[in-house]
């Protein structure tokens, strides 16, 4: 996984929905693809960005999140 600096990626002008929408599918990968501790974290920084915010969970089901959050639920692994 790589790691920048925000004010390296966005804009002082970029819009928490443009911010979100790039940093949902990295989240969504690791779901799928990280060990048993990053997908459980990945999956509860989802929770949080998602709660009362339907842009965020737009853009969480736009990076393709649902299916492995709910895969994630059914195995717990």
């Amino acid at each position: 996984m790589q790691v920048y600096a925000f004010d390296q990626v966005f804009s002082p002008e970029a819009t928490q929905l443009e911010v979100f929408s790039k940093c949902a599918a990295p989240l969504v990968e690791l779901v799928k693809t990280g060990t048993p501790n990053a997908r459980e974290e990945a999956a509860g920084a989802l929770r949080n960005l998602a709660c009362n915010n339907n842009e965020n969970k737009a853009a969480i089901a736009a990076a393709g999140g649902i299916a492995p959050l709910v895969e994630l639920v059914k195995t717990g692994t």
